[in-house]
């Protein structure tokens, strides 16, 4: 801990350790996220791997959380969503696929 009364080489003791600290909290984070994304594209499932390949790692979680969520006839009821296009907040955010076009596309068969 930095106090008042510390010498010079002590406060720079204690920011190098903290600088050490973040850059190994950092490199840990990494590659727990890199683990994540190898194991979603290994994971077998084509439609997957290909959204993890197209989009970055954030905008890719959301879609594949979208993909992976049931839409209920309760859900879809006034709503208006196509194959590339719905009305719901998600959509409207972040301009990526949601779960109601995933539905739409499933209904098609596409």
């Amino acid at each position: 801990m930095l106090h008042h009364n510390n010498t010079l080489a002590e406060v720079v003791s204690v920011l190098l350790e903290m600088l050490r600290t973040k850059e190994s909290e950092v490199l840990l984070r990494n590659t727990r996220d890199a683990v994540k994304v190898k194991y979603i594209a290994r994971c077998g499932d084509p439609t997957k791997s290909a959204i993890m390949s197209d989009l970055t790692r954030y905008a890719a979680e959301l879609v594949i959380y979208e993909l992976d969520q049931t839409v209920t006839e309760l859900e879809m009821s006034g709503r208006t969503a196509t194959a590339v296009k719905c009305d719901c907040l998600f959509y409207s955010s972040y301009e990526l696929p949601c779960r109601h076009i995933f539905d739409e596309r499933r209904k098609s068969g596409n």
